[in-house]
């Protein structure tokens, strides 16, 4: 599931949630009325066990959202931190790559399954980038967000490659 219908799965429930609980206060018009409709289908098809079941189910949901939401949310916003390795809306055939955010080059050579390749670390995570035409940073250096790191050749056989993990090499 995408971070993104995490997000909205998260705003609609919370309307849901708003909802309900105005109505209950209210139990005024349609709102009240549907109230009761639900009431009704639930009397008909749960048996007081199963009910007390699903409230428990819903509590824990509960008392876990804040922090999933939390966390959805940091991860989303982490998402700017971090640019995009390379324009692949370009006709180039060479394309620059570039550092998704500033670090230090901890490897760069050549690998058996990367071809060229250059490592970052980030606070935090890990940036590979494989499959290079030629490097332009070494081991030790610096970068910043956006510094050239090599070229990617778009008509070589093997396809660019790049991963954003977390120290632990779990994607990010």
């Amino acid at each position: 599931m995408t971070r993104k219908s995490l997000i909205i799965q998260a705003a609609v429930c919370l309307l849901i949630f708003a909802v309900v609980q105005s109505g209950i206060h209210t139990k005024e018009g349609k709102l009240g009325d549907f109230l009761s409709r639900i009431a009704e289908v639930v009397n008909e098809n749960y048996t007081l066990a199963e009910l007390l079941e699903l409230g428990e189910s819903a509590e824990e949901a509960m008392v876990m959202a804040p922090g999933l939401i939390g966390d959805t949310l940091m991860s989303a916003s982490e998402l700017g931190t971090y640019g995009t390795p390379m324009d692949e809306d370009s006709d180039d055939v060479i394309k620059n790559v570039y550092a998704s955010a500033g670090g230090k080059v901890v490897k760069s050579g050549v690998s058996s399954s990367l071809g060229l390749y250059v490592m970052i670390e980030h606070p935090g995570k890990i940036s590979t980038y494989g499959n290079l035409s030629n490097i332009r940073v070494v081991t030790g250096e610096r970068v910043t967000k956006g510094d050239i790191l090599g070229t990617y050749d778009s008509t070589q056989d093997a396809d660019f490659y790049y991963a954003l993990e977390d120290k632990s090499g779990n994607s990010a």
